[in-house]
């Protein structure tokens, strides 16, 4: 990479080192690719036999998994989200909100459905659609989601 001049390679020092420092730090928690439920058959399995939880944005469809870590997918309609960047926003903030719940480590497998019309709310209202299907999934598995 070419910087055009000195005060150019400054900022992106610092940019990185802010990151490397909020990543040691702890205060972002990874979010890697085997939390993620990637396959069809994955899929099919928590539609099959999971649970709903409805929310007025949300809907979200969970069962156990035989593994020691939480795993999620997403689907996020055209349908429900025309737009291709109010889709990724969406994705970006419940992915988020994923990795922020965490420290439950519950076994189970989580995917999150969008229902139409949610192109229409704001993303504090997604986030307290989110917050209330954790603190529901909470209730159902003891409390370890609660947040």
């Amino acid at each position: 990479m070419v910087f055009a001049n000195e005060c150019q390679l400054k900022q992106v020092d610092w940019c990185l080192n802010a990151v490397v420092r909020r990543v040691e730090s702890g205060l972002v928690p990874k979010f890697l690719r085997q939390q993620r439920l990637s396959s069809p058959d994955q899929f099919k399995k928590v539609f099959s036999q999971g649970k709903k939880i409805v929310t007025p944005h949300l809907t979200v469809i969970f069962c156990a998994n035989e593994l020691t870590y939480p795993r999620i997918g997403l689907a996020i309609s055209k349908k429900s989200v025309g737009s291709a960047v109010e889709r990724n926003q969406i994705k970006r903030i419940i992915r988020d909100s994923f990795r922020q719940q965490q420290a439950c480590n519950a076994p189970i497998d989580i995917v999150v459905i969008s229902r139409k019309g949610m192109e229409q709310c704001l993303k504090s209202d997604i986030r307290n659609s989110l917050s209330l299907a954790w603190q529901k999934l909470g209730k159902r598995f003891g409390g370890v989601l609660a947040g």
